[in-house]
């Protein structure tokens, strides 16, 4: 995933943030060109293991490549589905875990997966927003705004309850 987001997003834009500017990629100790070849062969050696480890798990790494393929293009933009596809993905990790040791996949195994998630996802976007909000650079700075800030604070408040109580139900 990390390798596809490299890839696919603008070298430039990483280059002005502070954080990622040191990254092979953006600092241009690894070209565009390495980088797809990369990909390309760890795709086929996952996806040729994942087939002969399971058909099932096969297919939920394909998934699991398509939804980080479409996040890196295009759903990290947008806030709700930024944090409903992170947390799909560790669902889908979670179940491919359950496939390849052919347990039963318990609906608590997904909404614990998914709570916990989200409310890890949440967390980090909203301590990113929190600290580059305060930043000069405007290439930065359009990404975020303050009602970013209240609903992810908000969203973060309601799935820490969710967690709490599905917890205390677990207990009982």
């Amino acid at each position: 995933k990390a390798l596809v987001e490299r890839v696919i997003e603008l070298v430039k834009k990483d280059k002005l943030n502070p954080e990622k500017k040191e990254k092979p990629l953006a600092s241009g100790k690894v070209t565009k060109t390495k980088s797809i070849m990369l990909l390309i062969i760890l795709l086929i050696i996952s996806l040729s293991f994942s087939y002969l480890i399971n058909k099932k798990f096969f297919l939920i790494i394909i998934i699991i490549f398509l939804i980080s393929t479409c996040y890196s293009l295009f759903l990290k933009k947008i806030i709700f589905a930024d944090l409903l596809s992170i947390s799909y993905i560790f669902i889908l990790r979670a179940v491919s875990g359950a496939v390849i040791l052919k347990v039963f996949i318990s609906p608590w195994l997904i909404i614990g997966v998914f709570f916990l998630a989200t409310f890890l996802v949440t967390g980090k976007r909203y301590g990113e927003i929190k600290f580059f909000i305060k930043t000069d650079n405007p290439i930065i700075k359009k990404n975020f705004n303050i009602v970013s800030v209240i609903i992810l604070r908000k969203c973060r408040r309601n799935f820490s309850s969710a967690i709490s109580s599905q917890n205390i139900f677990n207990i009982f």
